[in-house]
């Protein structure tokens, strides 16, 4: 994970080299952590049930919804999203796939639900 700066109390995302954001700043002056990962899937054996979800993981809401699709099949879910505009045609294809339909946008939180 990094930040810019390691006293801020969100705006921490996950380190990846292709990240468009991360080339705005000098690699150097970036605070950086390591911390456990795992696929959502592996964690939540959550099955009919009618359930809220909110993702805000500064551009790397795809890969979270990657590791959700049992979460999604298998629920009613009402789905709180960040998506930023470059991505949003990606992310709503994903979610039209798993039978999600938009609900409202309020700034850059999108609103779906699957039931």
């Amino acid at each position: 994970m990094w930040v810019t700066n390691k006293k801020k109390t969100g705006g921490y995302s996950i380190f990846n080299d292709n990240d468009v954001e991360l080339k705005k700043y000098n690699e150097n002056k970036i605070y950086k952590t390591s911390v456990f990962t795992d696929k959502g899937d592996n964690i939540l054996k959550i099955e009919n049930k009618k359930i809220a979800v909110k993702i805000d993981v500064e551009r790397h809401e795809r890969l979270v919804l990657e590791g959700l699709k049992e979460l999604l099949k298998k629920n009613k879910i009402f789905l709180q999203i960040e998506i930023f505009d470059h991505m949003y045609h990606d992310i709503d294809s994903f979610l039209t796939k798993y039978n999600f339909k938009y609900l409202n946008k309020e700034g850059k939180n999108f609103f779906y639900k699957n039931y």
